[in-house]
């Protein structure tokens, strides 16, 4: 019989207090950018919008704009993480004060960009020439001529686009960059844009654009025009096959997320491993360094989040806390905040979790973090909750009884003790045919 009906968390859930101070805390850190004093490639391709970020803090991006700039970092970084060799490293270069984070693929710079639409490299100098000016600056800095940029496209079409470039005087471009560095100094220190050349930002949405009057002196040396770009297949199946042979963590044990989802933990340990579809495998991937990414920026400044090693019989992990409580940073896809009084129904399994932690910390108070990314309010795609458990000890229960279950399951290779996922999960479930019934 399975065990899907019989726990509900919500029992032992006392109730939820919205925590508006720290919503607003995480919020502003989201939308204020981290600038350095230093003067960084990214600023020279767009040096006005260097120079209001720094003048005017107190503008900020909404959340969804916010979002997506997380979401290209983080990508970013998991990716590099995910493939990287000794033929792939990230240098921190200076060159005259200008400091750049630049990619090395075969003694060669390359850009890692991502989009919601495909970009094929032909089009890169009218679509897209910023990646071009930010490729070009970095193969100056290192008196290279040639580089890479690989594009994972979000949207429709192949999921990885490459091409090799070759600038025609990357002296030219060295002169460019210290003129567009002198330009944003003399600005910065007279506060006054006017000699800056133009963004590429103007009419498409700039952040500045109600008190930047954008009619500058001065036009930026097209950089982009120096490039000869060649579609570039090998760049692209070198990265798919990277990202497929890479290996996954290692594990032991049973994970504590194991016991939130025991059919899909006990379907998944039986699967030989493989990779699926790399659009599934990339996707996936950048959805998780998003939401870690988004997690830090937020939570993670002054100690305030923290984490340490857990264990419970045959169950392992790690456990977070904020400010103290035990915490879980989760999202979902409804177009307004859920009520809090059916929290416990909608967000069962991430209210599971968060019990497992607190039996796992042996601390009652908890704190959860719900991003809202298809909310239309700024207000509110963002909501912190706080509540204290009334038993942690029917929770303790649970999860020897899931432990046991899982290791009977794995055992006898039959799953219909396990209790059942959530209804959501089941719809697009790969392993749905195979579980159905039982």
């Amino acid at each position: 019989m399975s065990l899907v009906s019989s726990f509900d968390i919500s029992t032992y859930c006392g109730a939820f207090q919205a925590n508006r101070t720290v919503r607003d805390r995480i919020v502003a850190r989201i939308q204020t950018g981290l600038h350095s004093r230093n003067i960084s490639v990214t600023d020279l391709v767009s040096v006005r919008q260097a120079y209001w970020a720094r003048v005017r803090p107190d503008i900020r991006p909404d959340m969804e704009r916010s979002a997506d700039m997380l979401a290209g970092s983080a990508f970013h970084d998991a990716f590099n993480w995910k493939v990287s060799s000794e033929e792939w490293i990230e240098q921190t270069v200076y060159y005259q004060d200008v400091v750049g984070r630049i990619d090395i693929f075969q003694k060669k710079p390359l850009e890692l960009k991502t989009s919601k639409t495909p970009v094929e490299p032909h089009e890169l100098k009218t679509l897209r020439p910023g990646y071009l000016e930010q490729l070009g600056l970095y193969c100056a800095m290192v008196g290279q001529t040639d580089g890479y940029i690989l594009i994972y496209n979000r949207g429709q079409g192949r999921v990885l686009i490459g091409a090799s470039v070759h600038f025609l005087d990357i002296g030219d471009i060295l002169k460019e960059l210290l003129c567009r560095r002198d330009l944003l100094r003399q600005a910065l220190e007279n506060r006054n844009p006017a000699l800056l050349p133009p963004c590429p930002w103007k009419g498409k949405g700039c952040l500045y654009e109600d008190i930047c009057d954008c009619e500058p002196q001065n036009a930026l040396f097209p950089i982009a025009d120096l490039a000869e770009v060649q579609a570039d297949q090998a760049l692209e199946e070198e990265f798919a096959e990277r990202f497929k042979e890479a290996p996954s963590p290692e594990r032991g044990g049973t994970r504590i997320n194991d016991l939130v989802f025991p059919r899909k933990t006990f379907f998944k340990s039986a699967k030989k491993e493989e990779h699926g579809e790399l659009s599934d495998d990339l996707a996936a991937l950048d959805g998780q360094a998003f939401m870690q990414n988004l997690k830090y920026r937020g939570l993670g400044v002054s100690g305030e989040l923290t984490s340490k090693p857990v264990e419970f019989g045959d169950v392992t992990g790690r456990v977070e806390f904020h400010e103290g409580r035990t915490l879980w940073f989760t999202r979902s896809g409804v177009r307004k905040p859920i009520e809090r009084y059916r929290l416990p129904a909608v967000l069962a399994h991430a209210l599971l979790r968060l019990g497992f932690n607190a039996v796992l910390a042996n601390r009652g108070r908890s704190r959860l973090v719900v991003y809202y990314p298809n909310v239309n309010d700024d207000n509110s795609r963002i909501m912190v909750y706080d509540f204290t458990w009334t038993d942690l000890r029917p929770i303790r229960d649970e999860m020897v009884r899931r432990t046991g279950a899982l290791k009977s399951a794995r055992s006898s290779m039959n799953h219909a003790a396990l209790p059942m996922c959530p209804s959501w999960m089941c719809q697009r479930c790969e392993f749905s045919q195979a579980c159905v019934g039982s």
